[in-house]
């Protein structure tokens, strides 16, 4: 092998290193070098372009995947991770065409499908971004977020049955998921199944003491149930919280 190239290779395995210890910045000299030795290196390319996504310059990280794509056009990582990227700049347009690319090169990667998803929700795309969350879960059932945004979406479908089940699923896969124990809370609260929707916004506050939004839901729930002494302690907590919070900003 040429001395530059195993001097790139070296460079570039550091760099690495680095990166692994979350030391980006750190990391980049180390894959210019390499690159300096070893230009048109598509995997150089590549770990430049993920550390500079690891510190948010997305920009430059675009510039990066599409060099290392310009070299090897089917790499379906390269085109996933520009697409996080690009949907990090909110150009869920083109992110959402990147991860069709990706599905298509490989049907069973069910981040693709997940990600498409989350990108059609922010354009309000329901229907289609639920027919991607399906894709993901059939890709990889234990899928618990896939789940979590599913039921979201199948909400602002008014489809609360569904987004129910949905919350449950999440709930069964990762059981101390607190914002499903919240959304199920708030889905039964909805069905008039307060006594349901309590439990679970006791688990809420089980899991993350923190969140405010929390005490005050279960104490609209104990209201609900006439158990107004007890929700209105939690309406206190509720208010002690939110104002630490106002003090902070």
């Amino acid at each position: 092998m040429d001395i530059q190239i195993q001097q790139a290779n070296q460079l570039n395995s550091e760099g690495i290193k680095l990166a692994q210890q979350a030391k980006f910045e750190e990391a980049i000299p180390y894959f210019q070098q390499a690159l300096h030795l070893y230009p048109n290196n598509a995997t150089i390319y590549f770990n430049i372009a993920n550390t500079l996504a690891e510190l948010e310059r997305n920009d430059e990280a675009v510039i990066f995947f599409d060099n290392a794509l310009e070299i090897e056009p089917n790499k379906p990582d390269c085109i996933y991770n520009k697409a996080n990227s690009l949907s990090c700049q909110g150009k869920s347009i083109e992110a959402i065409a990147l991860y069709e690319q990706v599905i298509q090169l490989d049907p069973l990667i069910s981040s693709a499908y997940f990600n498409k998803a989350n990108e059609l929700k922010k354009l309000k795309k329901y229907r289609e971004s639920l027919t991607a969350y399906d894709k993901a879960i059939e890709a990889e059932p234990n899928h618990s977020s896939a789940h979590f945004n599913k039921a979201i979406v199948l909400k602002e479908l008014k489809l609360d049955n569904a987004a129910i089940e949905s919350c449950k699923k999440c709930i069964e896969i990762d059981p101390e998921k607190d914002e499903a124990h919240y959304n199920l809370g708030n889905l039964l609260y909805d069905q008039k199944l307060y006594n349901e929707a309590l439990q679970h916004f006791e688990k809420a506050i089980e899991i993350n003491p923190s969140d405010l939004d929390y005490y005050y839901n279960k104490g609209v729930v104990l209201t609900k149930l006439g158990i107004i002494q007890e929700a209105e302690i939690f309406f206190k907590i509720y208010r002690k919280l939110l104002a630490k919070e106002q003090e902070k900003n």
